[in-house]
């Protein structure tokens, strides 16, 4: 790094310190240039007399406790105080330095450390005893000597509540500085887990799609081989069957990598078909009035899928002759679903087989939509998969005959009549000044309002005094009416400069662009409230801001400078000028000639939108930086779903390709057994034909299913699980790439001695 660039960095890292050098010189600068002015007989020593020459050497030493008082506080009050009492005793009974005494005690009060907040007020107030008794005694102070402790101590008082109320308000800042810190360095922790929890869906999802559709497949290509042998019209919906659970699962893969949408079917609207291609006994009951439109998307989804699960499950571990309940039970507020089956129970254990993924699969989707979902062996016999889903509040609302969108539009505008909501640091709540400082600030919109209020009141009657000189209106009722709408039509828009920044900005713009134009009177003592709607806006509203205030601001004060001239030349009103009749009137003077007066009134303005800029930059303002934490928020967001989409992307361009392909296969094979079933112009089919077909069917389901299951091991294994979780092996890992996974073997210890892999159930 260069000079100039170490520089910076240093300038950037000590910039309260040379701030607060830089006023401490302006504070002593001033001091000692009163030295020259100040009567040596009004400042009279204890021990030793006074001249110019020691005022300044006393009041010089005070640099260096005001230049530290923010970075070192404590030291730096300790410091003062110590300069402060020698120079009582053995210098000046008082010296200019000892009126930033409220200035050093409001900074070791904000700055310093709360636990020793006692400490220095009561060493303030002793100081002020101290310093009264030295000040009386050498000026031989009589009856003053009460009224200069006690302005003393109710300047101590006031500093004590300023510093209070700031440092409640400075906790907050400091909180919400911190929280802003974290989410900014946390996003590519969250980018990541972002990713991990899309190949946990992705590997849930393709459970449900994928694993149910082949498990259906290889029992109906199971049944087929020997049933269809028997009768052909079996044979043939067999093989439709087959066909039509292929087609669909590819029709749902290219929707779960393309835009992951899910199939038109897997809702709510899809259980009858799920229900009747079950391939066993299922009865279905429902409870209750079914009010399916009280479902949204996510929970219609995750009740099909439950269904589709634990179907799959029954139809492979339930036995042979297993009946299913499919049992539904609405109430007011939820959705009691079960199925359960009547077969080999707790039994199916016994082989090994443990729980996998598809229980897991079925409990992410659940409890995601707000849910639960239990599953288990029945004490009497067969497995029962329960869930609870919640169902959408509708409100019961009488008739009216109010148009929902307006009363929407009504609830919107009371919305904006409330303070924003943002975090407070409540742990300084340490005594009532902080509370009610931290209630005003929760509560500025009211704070702001009570002042905008304020303001009328006080200065109504001064709007109408200067209406009326200026010679244009009569003394009046109606004089007095429009100088209260005036009054308030320029200070209303500041109740709500910090909760519609910009547009109580435009309005205010507009309303004094109509003044200037219209309105009889000069500028007004209400006009030079503006500035603070100005501020507010760039300080308050988005980041651009600042553009389209400065450009109102060129033509507002042009128009302006240009009335303040005109009423130099007795015209009432410009826009008669300008736009009515302008005889007898030099137009393109009056426009030049507003420049001067416009351009005061723009700097003035100006540097109330570069003081916003830059107080907006340094980040010390609640509200600026809940705008912030909302955009930082909000950018996070998107960087997650961007996230999730190239690790769904990548994952595709490793998966989808052979899902595909297999699950065409199936369909190419189903479509050749179908031909080969209802072909009219050759032979019939042999049995060893028929079975053939079947089974090429089944072995190719088989192949895909084993397949599957190691990519969907490794998107468990390395993806983001149920925190709830309490297998080891199924917590956070550490996530490679997922075609080196599957080349590197590290699954085939999955696989049974057969060849096919261990359940998923």
């Amino acid at each position: 790094m260069n000079a100039d660039g170490r520089l910076k960095t240093w300038v950037v890292s000590n910039r309260t310190l040379l701030l607060d050098t830089l006023l401490a010189v302006l504070l002593v600068g001033t001091a000692i240039g009163l030295i020259g002015i100040t009567n040596q007989d009004d400042v009279p020593g204890l021990l030793l007399p006074t001249s110019p020459a020691a005022l300044a050497g006393w009041t010089l030493p005070a640099l260096i406790p005001l230049a530290l008082r923010r970075i070192k506080p404590e030291p730096a009050a300790w410091m003062f105080i110590a300069l402060t009492m020698i120079h009582l005793i053995f210098g000046p009974a008082t010296a200019y330095s000892d009126f930033y005494a409220p200035l050093m005690l409001y900074s070791v009060l904000v700055y310093g450390a709360y636990n020793h907040t006692v400490r220095f007020i009561t060493t303030a107030m002793a100081m002020c005893v101290f310093a009264t008794l030295i000040w009386s005694w050498a000026t031989r102070l009589d009856g003053s000597i009460l009224s200069f402790a006690l302005a003393s101590g109710m300047c101590v008082v006031s500093v004590v509540i300023m510093a209070f109320w700031q440092r409640a308000r400075r906790a907050t800042v400091k909180a919400m500085q911190e929280r802003n810190t974290l989410i900014a360095t946390r996003a590519q922790d969250e980018c990541r887990i972002a990713a991990q929890a899309e190949r946990a869906r992705i590997a849930r999802d393709m459970h449900d799609v994928v694993a149910h559709t082949l498990s259906t497949i290889i029992v109906q290509s199971d049944g087929g081989r020997y049933a269809g042998t028997q009768d052909l019209d079996v044979a043939q919906r067999t093989m439709a069957t087959i066909r039509a659970e292929a087609q669909r699962a590819q029709h749902d893969m290219t929707g779960l990598f393309d835009i992951f949408a899910n199939s038109d079917n897997a809702g709510y609207a899809g259980l009858d078909t799920l229900i009747r291609h079950a391939q066993l006994p299922v009865t279905r009951r429902i409870n209750g009035v079914a009010r399916p439109e009280l479902l949204n998307g996510q929970t219609s989804e995750a009740l099909f899928r439950l269904v589709q699960e634990a179907l799959s499950n029954a139809r492979k571990y339930a036995g042979a002759d297993a009946n299913v309940i499919v049992t539904e039970i609405w109430s007011s507020g939820t959705l009691l679903i079960s199925v359960s089956d009547d077969g080999q129970g707790a039994r199916v254990c016994l082989d090994g087989h443990t729980p996998g993924y598809g229980l897991i699969g079925m409990r992410e989707r659940v409890e995601a939509a707000g849910g639960t979902v239990s599953a288990g062996p029945q004490a009497a016999g067969g497995f029962i998969v329960q869930a609870s889903l919640p169902l959408a509040n509708v409100q019961q609302h009488s008739p009216d005959f109010v148009p929902k969108a307006f009363t929407a539009k009504l609830h919107e505008m009371a919305s904006a009549l409330r303070s924003k909501p943002f975090a407070q640091d409540n742990a300084s709540k340490v005594n009532w000044i902080a509370t009610l400082s931290l209630w005003c600030e929760r509560h500025y919109l009211l704070m702001d309002m009570l002042i905008a209020l304020a303001l009328m009141i006080l200065l109504n009657s001064t709007t109408l005094s200067e209406m009326l000189m200026s010679g244009q209106f009569l003394d009046s009722g109606m004089t007095r009416l429009i100088a209260t709408l005036v009054t308030v039509a320029l200070l209303l828009p500041l109740a709500f400069r910090r909760r519609l920044p910009e547009t109580s900005a435009l309005t205010l713009a507009v309303l004094s662009l109509l003044q200037s134009l219209f309105f009889p009177a000069p500028l007004l003592t209400v006009n030079f409230f503006v500035p603070i709607s100005v501020y507010s806006a760039v300080m308050y509203g988005r980041d651009k801001a600042w553009r389209w205030v400065s450009v109102a601001l060129v033509i507002d004060s042009w128009v302006a400078g240009m009335r303040i001239m005109a009423g130099y030349n007795g015209v009432a009103s410009i826009y008669q000028v300008l736009f009515v009749d302008s005889t007898g009137f030099n137009v393109p003077a009056l426009l030049f000639a507003g420049i001067l007066p416009s351009a005061i009134i723009m700097i003035g303005c100006f540097g109330c939108v570069a003081l916003a800029r830059w107080t907006r930059s340094q980040g010390a303002n609640a509200l600026v930086l809940q705008q912030r934490e909302e955009a930082l928020r909000a950018e996070e967001e998107r960087q997650k779903v961007l996230a999730a989409n190239l690790e769904r992307n990548r994952i595709a361009a490793a998966m989808q390709e052979d899902v595909t392909a297999t699950l065409g296969t199936v369909i190419k094979q189903a479509d050749n057994g179908l031909a080969l079933l209802g072909g009219t112009a050759r032979p019939v089919p042999t049995t060893e034909d028929i079975a053939g077909a079947f089974a090429s069917i089944g072995e190719q389901g088989r192949r895909a299913l084993a397949h599957m299951r190691q990519l969907l091991a490794v998107l468990r294994e390395t993806g983001f699980s149920d925190d709830r979780h309490e297998d080891v092996q199924m917590r956070l890992k550490p996530a490679a790439r997922l075609q080196e996974q599957i080349e590197s073997g590290g699954f085939q210890d999955m696989s049974n001695d057969d060849g096919n892999v261990s359940s998923l159930r």
